[in-house]
C-alpha cells in the first residue's frame, strides 16, 4: 500500500481516507507518495521517519493546520500520535526512538487523554514495539509481540488500542479473584460501545496473599 501526499504538506494518507495519516518530519525532497512499508523497521530506523497520526477527520479549511498543530506539539522525529483536528488538541503522544539492541523502543513515559471521569492510559518507556499484521505490538524487552499493548494503524480499527487486563475487585487479607477481560480505547472515540468497550473472556485470576506479606497471582478455577 502507498500513503499519497496531501498537496502543500508533509502528511500522507492511505487510500481509504484520513483517519490515519503519516507525518513526515523532515520534508526535503519529500515524493509524492511513499511506501507504507517504509515507515516502519522492526531493526534500525525506517527508511521515512516520521509520526503515525491518527485523526478524527480531516479540517474544512485543510490539512496544513492540522500539520502545524502537530508539528507545533512533537518534540521528536518520530512516535505515534492521537489528535482532534478542530480545533486541534493531542490527546496522546507516544515518542519513538531505538533501544539497545536496536529495536524501536518507547523513549519516555506517556499518557493518553481521557475525558475526565475516565481513566487514562499510560504508556511505560522502554516498551519495545514491533509490526504485526494489522498494527504495532508493544511490550517489554522479553515479551511476546501482541500479547502486550496492539496498536491498530490502518483500516477500520486505525488508532484503537487494545490488552487484556484484570479487573478491578476488592482485595481482602486471603486475596481477590479478578476476571480478565479484553479492553478496546479509542482516545478520539471514547464513547462509542463500538471504538471503546471492556469486555470480560471467561477466565479469571486470583491475587493470592502469600506468608510475609505481598501477593501472587494464579488462574482461578472455572
Amino acid at each position: 500500500m502507498d500513503l499519497t501526499r496531501i498537496a502543500g504538506t508533509g502528511l500522507y494518507a492511505p487510500p481509504l481516507g484520513p483517519r490515519f495519516l503519516f507525518l513526515l518530519w523532515s520534508t526535503t525532497g519529500a515524493p509524492d507518495t511513499i511506501p507504507f512499508a517504509g515507515t516502519w523497521a522492526d531493526q534500525g530506523a525506517p527508511d521515512f521517519v516520521g509520526w503515525h497520526a491518527f485523526v478524527d477527520s480531516l479540517p474544512q479549511g485543510g490539512a496544513a493546520g492540522l500539520e502545524a498543530g502537530l508539528r507545533g506539539a512533537l518534540t521528536v522525529d518520530r512516535g505515534l500520535a492521537w489528535a482532534m483536528s478542530a480545533p486541534f488538541e493531542l490527546r496522546g503522544a507516544v515518542p519513538i526512538g531505538l533501544g539497545p539492541d536496536g529495536r524501536p523502543a518507547v523513549t519516555a513515559d506517556s499518557a493518553l487523554v481521557m475525558p475526565e471521569g475516565m481513566p487514562g492510559l499510560g504508556v511505560a518507556a522502554d516498551l519495545r514495539i514491533t509490526a504485526l499484521p494489522d498494527g504495532l505490538g508493544l511490550t517489554d524487552a522479553a515479551g511476546q509481540p501482541g500479547q502486550g499493548l496492539v496498536v491498530a494503524l490502518t483500516g477500520a480499527d486505525s488508532g484503537r488500542l487494545s490488552f487484556a487486563a484484570l479487573l478491578a475487585s476488592p482485595v481482602t487479607d486471603s486475596g481477590s479473584v479478578k476476571p480478565l477481560a479484553a479492553v478496546w480505547i479509542d482516545p478520539l472515540d471514547p464513547f462509542s460501545p463500538d471504538r471503546t468497550r471492556v469486555t470480560p473472556i471467561g477466565r479469571s485470576y486470583a491475587v493470592v496473599g502469600v506468608p510475609g506479606g505481598g501477593y501472587r497471582l494464579e488462574e482461578a478455577p472455572a
